[in-house]
């Protein structure tokens, strides 16, 4: 079985659709999305689209407690759909055996045939298509969009995140 586990996809339908269409996606026999799938401008777009591809869906932190304008785009049914999904998925995953999918991605655990891809897509008409949205954030979502983020700033942006929602326990 050959699995495609996308994560993260913050509402941003281009990229998700980028990615459905890229010949590796093809391949797979299963789809796992792996949380945080809606907090961001398109989230009942991509949420229906990952339903039509009969996706496993894992909980991330953003589905737990869906807040804000993406929360106000999915009715109440959406809401407890995204809150009901369970905190990881595991399958039986050929030539690596029983395989634990959850939110967050600690690299390299997976074993050997195993690879973390990315998929080009237009940027500017993903930008065009958030700002169509009228999603408050819109300015942030696009700066990161054209200036993201390395690996090490993101993970010194989640520390400081969490370390901050430690503090406030």
């Amino acid at each position: 079985m050959r699995v495609a586990a996308l994560y993260d996809v913050h509402g941003n339908l281009p990229a998700l659709e980028a990615v459905l269409a890229d010949p590796r996606f093809a391949a797979a026999d299963v789809v796992v999305s792996g949380g945080d799938l809606c907090a961001g401008p398109m989230p009942v777009e991509v949420l229906r689209l990952m339903q039509e591809h009969d996706a496993l869906f894992v909980r991330g932190n953003a589905d737990r407690d869906l807040k804000g304008w993406p929360a106000g785009c999915l009715t109440e049914e959406e809401l407890e759909l995204l809150r009901g999904w369970r905190p990881s998925v595991d399958l039986d995953v050929e030539g690596l055996g029983r395989v634990l999918f959850c939110h967050g991605t600690p690299r390299a655990l997976l074993g050997p045939g195993c690879q973390l891809v990315n998929t080009e897509y237009d940027v500017d008409a993903a930008v065009a298509a958030i700002r169509a949205t009228g999603h408050p954030e819109t300015d942030d979502i696009v700066e990161t969009l054209l200036t993201p983020h390395g690996a090490a700033e993101a993970n010194e942006v989640f520390e400081a995140r969490r370390e901050a929602a430690s503090g406030a326990s």
